[in-house]
């Protein structure tokens, strides 16, 4: 059974229009996003927005035919191993870059980490930087 739809009380973490129909898996995870947030799935919500971020940067690097620059041996880099110098075809302003660490971290924790958990304001300390990231991103598209 699926989760009931966002009931309209409260607008969702990130809008649910970031995301065009064509990118359907995007929009599902973005989608998950959004529920594990409103029911305070804090964990899970990180780790679906470091999986939304990371997919983002492969779609851009394959959209602009330059995914070979972020491979190695024929597989993708992890995510806080790729170097954005001179890839100035895939455009996203510095400061953005900068906080991928950060959605990388705590993803990584919301995933993995057996004594940790993400709480809600780590994702609201990020959630501007997240949101304005998606949609550079998204214009790479």
């Amino acid at each position: 059974m699926s989760p009931p739809d966002h009931d309209g009380t409260s607008p969702p973490f990130l809008p649910n229009d970031l995301i065009e129909d064509s990118l359907f898996v995007l929009q599902k995870v973005l989608w998950e996003a959004n529920r594990c947030y409103e029911r305070a799935c804090y964990n899970a919500c990180a780790a679906m927005i470091r999986r939304l971020f990371e997919n983002l940067v492969v779609e851009a690097f394959e959209h602009h035919g330059i995914a070979d620059q972020i491979k190695k041996d024929g597989k993708y880099l992890e995510f806080r191993s790729v170097n954005w110098k001179g890839h100035e075809r895939v455009k996203v302003e510095a400061y953005k870059k900068r906080i991928l660490p950060d959605l990388k971290f705590f993803g990584d924790i919301g995933a993995h980490n057996r004594m940790i958990l993400v709480k809600k304001d780590d994702l609201d300390r990020l959630h501007q930087s997240i949101r304005s990231g998606l949609e550079e991103l998204l214009r790479n598209l």
